[in-house]
């Protein structure tokens, strides 16, 4: 297929409405040749007495194309472009039009079309010699075959990487790469081949990187194809070789997904897309596109041109695994470094497709990390936070809407990011690449930064305080302090910034120094903050409370009488409160030395805790110094765990401390506060309180939060042994299952039972006057009906008896 007949194809869908902006079009032959030759004058004519004009190829907006012999070589042909005479008068376009000449044959390559030639006839008409061409163009043979299988399309991507790099050796830019300019060369059947040969054309729009000509390169004139165009020429700026590699990128989206970059309705929307927008994926245009390759081709279209490829050479290196004229050389590693990374770019190029597949989904994975990382150590700080507001507590309805506002708070700037990464990130690989690394570096910065300083407060909890040092950073081993959770995120905040900074810093442009210093230096820095943090944490914790002495060993200390068993005679005649199911007394006397003086226990008690924690080791079966530490233990919302503890050593020296209220209220508000205050609580109840914990627990049935463990409790055999008689029975009354069941529990109730059997009967014997019948009017009949006036007569028993004065 010759030349000719190809270049009177029809605009195919490659073109672009407007196909130049600088009062120029590509020489296109089918904007409308002469009907008849007789009407082209120079026809026939010969030029310098060299070339003899034989016929037309095609016309476009600067001038006409011919093809001419050579006068004394008749078998050699040339194409001639010839100026418009109108065009010719421009100073302007004879200067590019000269420009193109001496660009051109400054290039000797067999990929770059050959110019011969250029002159000037007497009367006026200026043209240029080219070589002449049997084939079509590129986009032609687009619009006949269609997208292009991707061997095809590296084949003839790789001829073009070797003609501009041969054309930026001479310090020539072409800036107006496009399909239409590479030309694709017939074999001896006059058909374009499988493999074929390529030409790249028309250097009309070509400079010298050193040219200093404002005319040709005055910066405010877009100069170049729009859908074809870098971002930096449709901002017309001046720009340098890596405007060719992005109009190579170009190319390659055009062959392998059949159309344009950009297709917009008119000449400044396309414009402001390829300023401003990204074109569509190419795999979502043609699947069969390798991801790594696609790749390739975005990255060679960075809008930013330090993000594209620094040479001709690296994009060539970067295609060359693609090349199926190559010998087979197994599938790429990994990474291929990039001579030249910028700073804040990705600085790897990948090539393993599994990596590139698993790109999305791993960004995804990282950013969910991020986020939830986030949120725990959002939510552990509450704990930290209570060391200055007090405990915080929320009802299921309360912490339901807490949850509720904060969705909806962050729903809106979630949705925001998600439609502002989908449109600029999701559909190229290349910022999904860069995203993942600015992601996935601080997450596990953080994550290993928090990991690694939790670790070393359990090694110094749980394995130095085994050696005997005195534990820091709790007061027992496995005991945490909040305060931690206000500690350690800063930690791990720190770690991922100067993650970020290593890689926005690590670059090119920045100065070999801080490269220097960016290393082991940072790191150790790092270390030393992050250590300094932990160690102010510390001195906070230990200034905080002191860390609780071992609970001594009491000598004498009475333990609690083994009452018989509950079911017998004995059990249920011993009267509530005997003294006999009571923990014994301790000793009627004690050594001198371990009561503190009055001057002393009243200097400890102005100085709160840490007063009276020294004095209470000095004196450690001391009740007056004892219970006053549990008090000021119990006025730090943090330190309730120690306050129980202090409490178990109180009741073992005072066991007819039990039955102090505000002892009791403080075990109570333990048992309800979650953690290991919470377990020291349940254990004074079932252990060292005698009668008086299962009393405790069974008040504990009345609140929403300790009601189960409550009920498991006093379930077992061995807190119903410790509870009262009364007790004992109004807990049978609570847990009967049936009206009829509680009958035969009456006549023990009468005998034994106190004001808690009265609260379970008595609502169950006793109506109202209101609340039943069709308007609610009508007196509601007792729950246990039948049984109501046994119980309302156990009731009048209980009464009288528990009114009876004590003798």
């Amino acid at each position: 297929m010759s030349f000719s007949t190809m270049q009177k194809s029809v605009p195919t869908s490659l073109d672009d409405p407007t196909a130049a902006l600088t009062n120029r079009t590509s020489e296109r032959p089918w904007a409308g040749l002469p009907t008849g030759e007789e009407a082209d004058v120079l026809l026939g004519r010969s030029l310098n007495d060299t070339y003899v004009i034989e016929a037309a190829l095609g016309e476009g907006g600067m001038g006409r194309i011919y093809r001419a012999r050579h006068t004394r070589i008749p078998q050699k042909l040339f194409a001639i472009k010839v100026l418009r005479p109108e065009l010719a008068r421009n100073p302007g376009v004879q200067a590019r039009f000269q420009r193109e000449a001496e660009t051109a044959a400054c290039i000797s390559h067999p990929n770059v079309v050959g110019v011969y030639d250029v002159g000037r006839t007497l009367d006026g008409w200026s043209y240029l010699v080219c070589e002449f061409l049997e084939g079509a163009d590129l986009a032609a043979y687009i619009e006949q075959k269609g997208r292009l299988d991707t061997a095809t399309a590296v084949h003839i991507a790789l001829q073009v990487c070797d003609a501009l790099t041969a054309a930026h050796e001479r310090n020539v830019v072409h800036r107006d790469l496009k399909p239409h300019n590479v030309f694709l060369l017939a074999d001896g059947t006059g058909e374009v081949p499988e493999r074929p040969t390529i030409k790249v054309l028309d250097f009309g729009l070509s400079r010298f990187l050193d040219t200093s000509d404002a005319q040709l390169t005055r910066t405010g004139v877009i100069m170049g194809t729009p859908a074809y165009m870098a971002p930096e020429q449709a901002r017309a700026e001046r720009g340098d070789h890596r405007v060719d590699i992005y109009g190579l990128g170009t190319v390659l989206y055009a062959t392998l997904t059949g159309q344009a970059p950009f297709k917009e309705d008119n000449l400044h929307a396309t414009v402001l897309a390829v300023m401003t927008g990204d074109p569509e994926r190419p795999r979502t245009l043609n699947p069969d596109i390798p991801e790594a390759l696609e790749l390739v081709i975005q990255r060679a279209m960075a809008k930013d041109a330090k993000d594209r490829y620094a040479t001709m050479a690296e994009l060539r290196a970067a295609l060359e695994p693609f090349d199926a004229s190559q010998p087979a050389r197994g599938k790429p590693q990994k990474l291929a470094k990039a001579t030249n990374p910028h700073r804040g770019s990705w600085a790897m190029i990948q090539t393993d497709d599994f990596e590139l597949g698993t790109s999305r989904s791993r960004l995804l994975f990282y950013m969910l990390a991020g986020v939830a990382l986030c949120s725990i150590l959002l939510a552990s700080a509450v704990s930290g936070i209570e060391l200055f507001t007090g405990p915080i507590s929320f009802t299921r309805t309360e912490l339901g809407l807490l949850l509720l506002a904060g969705f909806g708070t962050l729903l809106t700037p979630v949705i925001l990011l998600v439609a502002r990464l989908r449109q600029t990130v999701w559909g190229n690989s290349v910022r999904v690449l860069e995203l993942l690394e600015s992601v996935r570096r601080p997450v596990l910065a953080a994550i290993v930064a928090y990991g690694l300083a939790t670790l070393g407060l359990r090694f110094a909890d749980e394995v130095l305080s085994r050696f005997g040092v005195n534990p820091t950073f709790a007061p027992a081993p496995g005991l945490a302090w909040p305060g931690w959770s206000l500690v350690l995120p800063p930690v791990a905040a720190l770690a991922a910034a100067v993650s970020l900074l290593r890689k926005r810093w690590d670059g090119p442009d920045t100065r070999r120094w801080v490269r220097h210093l960016l290393g082991a230096p940072l790191l150790a820095l790092t270390a030393l903050a992050c250590s300094t943090l932990l160690m102010m944490g510390a001195n906070w914790r230990a200034t905080a409370t002191h860390p609780i002495a071992p609970e001594p060993s009491v000598e004498g200390a009475a333990t609690t009488q083994t009452p018989p068993d509950p079911g017998s005679a004995e059990s249920d005649a011993t009267p509530a409160g005997d003294p006999a199911r009571e923990p014994a007394q301790p000793p009627a006397s004690e050594p001198p030395t371990s009561r503190a003086s009055d001057e002393a226990l009243a200097a400890a008690i102005a100085k709160g805790i840490d007063g009276l924690l020294p004095l209470s080791e000095k004196h450690p079966q001391d009740p007056r110094v004892l219970e006053p530490l549990v008090m000021a233990f119990a006025a730090r919302a943090t330190s309730l765990a120690d306050a129980m503890h202090t409490a178990k050593r109180l009741f073992a020296v005072a066991p007819e401390r039990v039955t102090d209220n505000d002892l009791r209220f403080l075990v109570r508000r333990a048992a309800t506060t979650p953690g290991d205050a919470s377990k020291i609580a349940y254990e004074l109840m079932t252990q060292h309180m005698g009668s008086a914990g299962p009393d405790l627990l069974y008040e504990l049935l009345g609140t929403a939060k300790a009601r189960e463990r409550a009920e498991q409790l006093l379930a077992t055999p061995e807190v119903r042994e410790l509870a009262t008689p009364a007790l004992r029975v109004a807990y049978d009354l609570r847990t009967a299952k049936s009206c009829a069941a509680r009958v035969p529990l009456l006549e023990r109730a009468s005998q034994l039972g106190d004001e808690r059997a009265i609260s379970i009967l008595s609502p169950l014997s006793t109506g109202s006057k209101t609340g039943c019948g069709r308007w609610k009017r009508s007196p509601c009949q007792p729950t246990c009906a039948k049984e109501a006036s046994e119980y309302l007569k156990t009731i009048q028993q209980i009464s009288a008896r528990v009114s009876k004065p004590s003798k």
